[in-house]
């Protein structure tokens, strides 16, 4: 933030040192993105504090929400995975996904190189190699989507390298939940196309359209 000091009658502000520089030596880019910074931080601030709060309110409306449909059922489920809600008139409707990722330990590797040498030279669909590429990413400890590493599962052939490489992967599979994510999408009549409702800054173009 700008901090400025008169020191013999001449505006200084104080560098990232702590050091104060006379306010002419500041370049007008420095002072330019100084005082951008310093118009913006608190309406940022504002609003994060403000997605903080709605997200607490709307965490216990869920849960009520939850509690309602245990009792209307009479079963006491947990309730995990995937959750879509939609009003009466099917014009707003908020979804709760949380997505599941596998990751694998290191005798995926040994799966990895009788993968590669099974399709080494071989004729496959450009699915099964767009998930190949997927799949080689395990050598980068990068997770991988569960239904990506479906398709390999479900490809068949009797060829035995394969089917140990399948197996492998399977014993060597380790699942992790990421973060959850709240939509909202509303739309003017059921003809009509859902709209989302950004809730995040990336999800704003330029001109405040989603």
């Amino acid at each position: 933030m700008i901090q400025e000091k008169i020191i013999n009658g001449q505006k200084h502000w104080l560098n990232h040192k702590g050091e104060t520089v006379p306010a002419r030596m500041v370049s007008p880019l420095e002072k330019s993105a100084s005082r951008l910074l310093q118009r913006q931080v608190k309406k940022l601030k504002y609003l994060s504090n403000a997605l903080i709060k709605a997200r607490k309110i709307l965490d216990a409306d869920l849960e009520k929400h939850f509690d309602l449909v245990r009792r209307e059922t009479g079963v006491d489920a947990l309730l995990t995975g995937n959750k879509t809600i939609i009003d009466l008139d099917q014009d707003t409707k908020l979804q709760i996904r949380t997505p599941k990722r596998v990751f694998f330990d290191e005798t995926s590797l040994v799966a990895v190189e009788l993968l590669e040498r099974y399709f080494d030279g071989r004729q496959i669909d450009e699915e099964i190699r767009i998930f190949m590429k997927d799949i080689l990413g395990i050598r980068e400890k990068r997770n991988i989507d569960q239904a990506k590493l479906h398709v390999i599962y479900r490809h068949e052939t009797k060829d035995q390298d394969f089917r140990k490489a399948v197996s492998i992967l399977k014993k060597s599979e380790r699942e992790e939940t990421g973060k959850t994510y709240i939509n909202l999408y509303i739309r003017n009549g059921n003809d009509q196309d859902w709209q989302l409702i950004p809730l995040n800054f990336s999800a704003i173009s330029e001109n405040g359209n989603e």
